[in-house]
């Protein structure tokens, strides 16, 4: 077996087994499914592994293509510190303030599909 097909393989093994227990994706397509239907569920449900496996795609290039410099991965290192550092305080200073801020817009609705595409994309636990 090629080592590409081989690091994919392990990869979406990888993302399978940490997508089993329930979290924020698995309990939103549970409630879209309750709520609109097993259809709208497993739609989301699609829209979220494709998204899942897109980006593990481009991760796994991206990962073979920087492995090529040494210096770079210093500098990653150090920018991933940085911004984990900002985020930090940033969600700090929100908790802190006592300002009652809603960020939910109830109006709006998206499509399951892209429900699940988006929220995947977003979720930050890649």
């Amino acid at each position: 077996m090629n080592a590409t097909y081989k690091v994919l393989l392990y990869g979406f093994a990888i993302s399978f087994v940490g997508a089993l227990p329930p979290g924020t994706m698995t309990i939103t397509a549970t409630f879209i499914g309750a709520k609109q239907g097993q259809i709208a569920g497993v739609t989301y449900g699609i829209g979220s592994a494709m998204a899942e496996a897109l980006v593990i795609i481009l991760l796994l290039c991206t990962i073979r293509y920087i492995h090529r410099w040494n210096n770079i991965y210093f500098l990653l290192q150090a920018f991933a510190t940085i911004f984990l550092v900002a985020i930090t305080i940033g969600c700090f200073y929100l908790a802190y303030s006592d300002s009652k801020i809603n960020f939910i817009d109830n109006s709006y609705r998206l499509q399951p599909f892209s429900s699940g595409f988006l929220i995947s994309i977003l979720n930050p636990l890649y």
